[in-house]
Order: structure tokens, then sequence, then C-alpha cells
């Protein structure tokens, strides 16, 4: 899910149960890509140009909370080939 980033939109993932790992790099630096396991009752905050894509590793419910709701005459989501 993901491998993409926004411009402006903050994002919230929260994992409910279950298991997934999550890849983050912000688009604008050379860096390489933070990759990290998230637990029930862990999440990640993902930042404007923080591309992102995860990988759930079992079977999960999760929450995840935008700053912006989607509109599509005016979408802020771009696809990112980095990950």
């Amino acid at each position: 899910m993901g491998n993409h980033y926004h411009k402006k939109c903050l994002a919230v993932f929260f994992i409910l149960s279950g298991k997934a790992e999550i890849l983050v790099k912000d688009v604008r630096k050379k860096s390489s890509p933070v990759r990290f396991k998230l637990a029930p009752t862990q999440g990640a905050l993902i930042y404007p140009y923080e591309t992102h894509a995860i990988c759930f590793l079992q079977k999960s419910t999760f929450l995840l909370m935008k700053s912006a709701k989607f509109d599509p005459k005016n979408n802020d989501l771009f696809l990112s080939p980095l990950l």
C-alpha cells in the first residue's frame, strides 16, 4: 500500500491489530529509505514529501488519518518509484 507522497497532506498510520513494515523517505533528499516494523498500538507520522510504502506482514486492521480530504480536482498524490 502506498508508494507515493503528498506535498501538503500529513498522515498518521496506526496498527490496531496485526503487523506491518513501512518504508519512508523524504523525496527531496538523497538518503536511503528508513524501514521499520509496526505492531499493535504502534504507528507512524508521515510528513509531506515523505514517500511511503506499507507492507502488511499478516492480516491487519489499521487506522489511517489524513490532514486533508482527498479531492480528485486538486489531487495531492504523487507516485514515487523510489521505494
